[in-house]
C-alpha cells in the first residue's frame, strides 16, 4: 500500500468499529454518570492506593509516578481508562473539552513514554515489561484493545484525528505490537494466566490497525494461535477459567469473546472449537452469580457485576438470549443494559427482551461441579431470593490470586450474603493485604491457630500441601458436597456442605486423628454488623428484613471478632465474624457441625445440633432433619 494512503486505511480500520460516541446518542442514556470524566478533567482520578477517592495524578498526569506507595497506582493509571470517561461524557454533553483533553493526555503520554528496548531474555522481559512502569505488557495490551480504540473514535468524531497524529499512533502502535510478541511469552510461558489473554488481544488490536503492513501478518497469525492456546490452557473442560476466580474468570470470557466478535467484524478466521469452549464458561459466569445479581468474591474478586458483560458478549456472539434471559432472573434488565450501554458501548444494543419478572424459566441444572477447580455451586432456584451455596477446596493453589482459605463456603438468600467471603481489598504487599486473604477472614477452620499454607507477600504463598474437593452428590431434597485436605497432618480435615430442602445450610467439619496440642477453630464471616451472639452461635438482627441464625454442635464456644468486606479496589466496610474454638485439646476424633437458616420475620426456633457418630440431628420449628454423613456429602436418614 502505498504511503500516502495509510491515513486512509488507519481511518477505515477505525470506522469498522462501533461508534460509541452516537452509540450513545441513540440509547438516550443521558443519565450516565459523568463524574469520572469531570475528575479526570482536574486531574483527579480514583486509582488503587488512593481509598477509593479522586487523587490528583497532574494534568496531564504524571505517568511514571508512585505517591501512594502501590505498584497498581502507575499500572492503572497507564491503562488510560479516562479516555472512555472523556468519551462517554463527549457523548452525553457534546462538550468539545472532553476530546480536547483526550488529545493532550494522549499526545503527552506518546511524547513521554517511549518504548524499552525489545527483548530477548526472560530477565529482558520483566525489566522492560514487567515493572511499575508505564510499559508492562499487560497495560500495554489493555490499550491496544480497550481504551486507544475508545479514545480515537472520540477524536475521529471531533476532527481531531489529525493525519500528524495518526503517524504518532501508528508508530506507537507497532512499538506496542513487537513489544507484546516478544516480551509476553517471555513473561508466560506456560500461557496459564489472564495476562497473557489480555496482552495477545491487545497485539490482534494492534495488528487489525497496522495490517497494511507486510511485516505485520505473521505477528496477527501469532496473536491468533497464542489466543487460542490461552482458551484451551485456561478454561476446563467444566467451564471455569483456570484460576478459579470468578471475576478473572468473567474477564476471561469477556475477553475471548469480544475477540471472537471482532475478527468476525474484521474477516479474521477464528477456530471453531475455542469460541465453543466460550459456552460452558458463560455457564460457570451465572453460577458464580449469586442470586442477588453479585458475584461471588472468592480468591482476587470483587462482589461485583462482571457477569454482565460476559453473558452480553455470549448472547451477541451466539445468537442465544438464554443466558441474558437468565440473568435478567435475578438482575433487572434495566440494570443489565445499563451496565452494558456504559462499561462498552462497543456493539450494538442487545436485541433481546428478557419476560417479565417471574416468567424466567432457566434450563441450567441447579447444582454444578467443577473437577480441576475444586468447585461446587449450588441453589435451591433460579430466583432472587434463592438459597445458594459456593463452595471450594484446592490445594495446591493456581497462582497467587488465590486465598488462603481452603473449603471455604459463601451462602446467599433472601439477596443477602449471610456467609461472606471478604473479597481481595488490595494488591499491595501489606498488613490489608495479609489479612484479606487470611483464613480467619473466611468461612474456614484453622488447627492450632497454624494457616494451612504460609503467606510470603502478596504474591508469594508456600509450604502447599493437597486439598480438593471429593465428591458431591444430589437427591431426596439435598445437595451437598465433600472436601479433604492435609495441610494439618498428620490431621486431616474433612468438610461436608449441603443445602437441605433448599432452605437449610449444614457444614460438618470432621478433624481426625487430633494430636495433643491442637486446638480447633472454625470461622464464619457475616456481612452485617447487626449480629447477636451466644454460647452456640449467632444471629444476625438486621431489622424486618431478611436475617440468618447459625447454631454450632456442642464442644466449641462462639465468640465475636471484628470483619472488614471489600466491595471493590480500597473500599470496605465493617463486618462481623464468628469464630467457634474447641473447649478440648485431647480426642480421638473431633467434629462440628453448624447449621444455617435463612428467615423473615421472627426468628424460627432451631436446636442445637446433636451428632451421633456419622448422623447429625436438628430442628426447625417443628420439621426434625435427619442426615446421615457420607464420601459425597449428606443423605437423609428416615
Amino acid at each position: 500500500m502505498e504511503q500516502q494512503n495509510h491515513y486512509a486505511f488507519f481511518r477505515s480500520q477505525l470506522h469498522k468499529m462501533t461508534d460509541i460516541i452516537s452509540g450513545i446518542s441513540e440509547h438516550g442514556l443521558k443519565n450516565i454518570s459523568i463524574t469520572g470524566a469531570e475528575n479526570a478533567y482536574k486531574g483527579m482520578q480514583v486509582l488503587p492506593g488512593t481509598g477509593g477517592k479522586p487523587y490528583f495524578v497532574g494534568q496531564p498526569p504524571r505517568w511514571f509516578d508512585n505517591p501512594v506507595n502501590d505498584n497498581e497506582f502507575v499500572w492503572v493509571l497507564n491503562r488510560h481508562y479516562q479516555f472512555y470517561d472523556y468519551a462517554v461524557a463527549y457523548g452525553v454533553t457534546g462538550d468539545m473539552k472532553y476530546a480536547q483533553r483526550t488529545y493532550e493526555d494522549l499526545v503527552d503520554w506518546l511524547k513521554n513514554c517511549p518504548c524499552p528496548p525489545i527483548p530477548k531474555t526472560r530477565e529482558e522481559a520483566i525489566e522492560g515489561f514487567g515493572r511499575p512502569t508505564p510499559w508492562r505488557a499487560f497495560e500495554a495490551g489493555v490499550r491496544m484493545y480497550d481504551t486507544w480504540p475508545k479514545a480515537l473514535l472520540l477524536l475521529d468524531k471531533t476532527g481531531l484525528l489529525s493525519d500528524e497524529l495518526i503517524d504518532m499512533i501508528r508508530a506507537s502502535m507497532y512499538d506496542h505490537a513487537f513489544a507484546l510478541k516478544y516480551a509476553s511469552p517471555l513473561l508466560w510461558p506456560e500461557y496459564a494466566s489472564n495476562h497473557y489473554l489480555v496482552e495477545n488481544l491487545g497485539l490482534f488490536y494492534a495488528t487489525l490497525f497496522l495490517s497494511d503492513l507486510p511485516e505485520i501478518k505473521p505477528l496477527q497469525e501469532h496473536a491468533m494461535t497464542e489466543i487460542g492456546h490461552c482458551a484451551t490452557v485456561q478454561l476446563t473442560h467444566d467451564g471455569g477459567q483456570i484460576e478459579g476466580c470468578p471475576s478473572y474468570h468473567n474477564l476471561c470470557i469477556e475477553l475471548l469473546a469480544f475477540w471472537a466478535l471482532t475478527a468476525k467484524r474484521f474477516g479474521v478466521p477464528t477456530d471453531p472449537e475455542i469460541v465453543a469452549l466460550l459456552r460452558r464458561g458463560i455457564d460457570y459466569s451465572i453460577y458464580t452469580t449469586r442470586p442477588n445479581g453479585q458475584g461471588v468474591p472468592y480468591g482476587d474478586s470483587d462482589p461485583d457485576h462482571g457477569a454482565v458483560s460476559a453473558v452480553v458478549l455470549g448472547t451477541v456472539l451466539f445468537d442465544d438470549p438464554s443466558w441474558y434471559k437468565a440473568l435478567s432472573a435475578f438482575i433487572p434488565q434495566d440494570v443489565i443494559r445499563h451496565i452494558w450501554d456504559a462499561d462498552y458501548l462497543s456493539f450494538p444494543v442487545i436485541p433481546y427482551d428478557a419476560p417479565a419478572s417471574g416468567e424466567n424459566k432457566l434450563e441450567l441444572p441447579l447444582m454444578n461441579r467443577q473437577e480441576k477447580l475444586g468447585q461446587v455451586m449450588m441453589r435451591s432456584d433460579w430466583t432472587p431470593e434463592a438459597r445458594s451455596l459456593f463452595f471450594a477446596c484446592r490445594i495446591p493453589v493456581q497462582n497467587s490470586h488465590a486465598h488462603i482459605d481452603p473449603a471455604t463456603i459463601d451462602f446467599t438468600a433472601y439477596g443477602k450474603a449471610f456467609l461472606c467471603d471478604p473479597s481481595r481489598f488490595t494488591y499491595r504487599d501489606d498488613d490489608d493485604r495479609k489479612l484479606f486473604k487470611s483464613p480467619e477472614m473466611h468461612n474456614t477452620v484453622t488447627v492450632g491457630c497454624k494457616w494451612p499454607f504460609r503467606y510470603v507477600s502478596s504474591w508469594g504463598l508456600d509450604q502447599m500441601k493437597s486439598g480438593s474437593v471429593t465428591g458431591a452428590s444430589e437427591g431426596d431434597g439435598v445437595m451437598s458436597a465433600a472436601c479433604s485436605q492435609t495441610s494439618y497432618e498428620p490431621l486431616i480435615h474433612v468438610r461436608n456442605v449441603g443445602l437441605i430442602d433448599g432452605e437449610y445450610l449444614v457444614v460438618w467439619d470432621n478433624f481426625a486423628p487430633t494430636t495433643e496440642a491442637d486446638y480447633l477453630d472454625v470461622y464464619y464471616h457475616t456481612d452485617t454488623t447487626s449480629v447477636r451472639f451466644f454460647d452456640n452461635g449467632f444471629v444476625t438482627e438486621d431489622g424486618e428484613g431478611a436475617n440468618f441464625i447459625l447454631l454450632g454442635s456442642d464442644g466449641f464456644k462462639a465468640s465475636r471478632m471484628d470483619g472488614r468486606v471489600s466491595t471493590t479496589m480500597d473500599v470496605d466496610h465493617p463486618s462481623t465474624r464468628c469464630r467457634f474454638h474447641s473447649e478440648g485439646k485431647n480426642a480421638e476424633r473431633r467434629d462440628f457441625v453448624a447449621v444455617g437458616v435463612p428467615f423473615r420475620g421472627e426468628c424460627p426456633d432451631v436446636t442445637v445440633p446433636v451428632i451421633d457418630g456419622d448422623t447429625v440431628t436438628f430442628t426447625v420449628g417443628d420439621k426434625k432433619i435427619v442426615l446421615h454423613r457420607t464420601t459425597d456429602g449428606f443423605e437423609k436418614t428416615v
